[in-house]
């Protein structure tokens, strides 16, 4: 048996609602983050209706759902990456940190997502990243890029959960 893993899911767009949706019938306890904390509310709230037993809580403070974070999900625009790692990076050492971009909003190649996992380990440099970019918008269909392969083994065992279409792309 597992040990409960508590996940700070960084920004409630396409992204990030995906994926709460899908975590939310693991064992996993769910942070969702959003400046919009009422937005955050009401999807913790929608999820909590669907699954009773689901451990969901909504906050806007990015800061103290990394802290109590064991796996760090951003699903933010790359723009906004920067700025958030920033903000959690006293807080998130030796942390899963999982950048997910979504491919229907950002054009992608294996280069950009080689650059964007070592930019994002750069500004975080104790903490342990991964890339992932889902392929579509419904499915949480993703190739995993990051320097650890505990944490990328980790990651994938984690969407595996949600869909098996999950690949460790280096």
């Amino acid at each position: 048996m597992h040990t409960k893993q508590t996940i700070a899911i960084i920004g409630m767009g396409q992204s990030g609602k995906a994926i709460a949706a899908a975590l939310s019938k693991s064992n996993a306890r769910l942070l969702l983050v959003d400046k919009n904390v009422d937005e955050a509310k009401s999807i913790a709230t929608s999820l909590h209706d669907k699954n009773d037993y689901s451990d969901i809580e909504a906050t806007e403070c990015s800061y103290n759902a990394a802290w109590e974070a064991d796996i760090i999900i951003l699903a933010v625009p790359c723009s906004a990456q920067a700025d958030i790692a920033e903000y959690i990076k006293e807080v998130s050492t030796q942390k899963i940190v999982i950048a997910v971009s979504d491919s229907l909003d950002e054009e992608i190649n294996s280069q950009q997502i080689a650059a964007a996992a070592e930019e994002l380990q750069q500004l975080l440099p104790y903490c342990k990243v991964a890339k992932a970019f889902q392929l579509n918008g419904k499915d949480i269909d993703c190739f995993l890029r990051g320097n650890d392969q505990e944490a990328a083994q980790t990651i994938n065992e984690l969407f595996k959960t949600i869909n098996d279409n999950s690949v460790v792309a280096g």
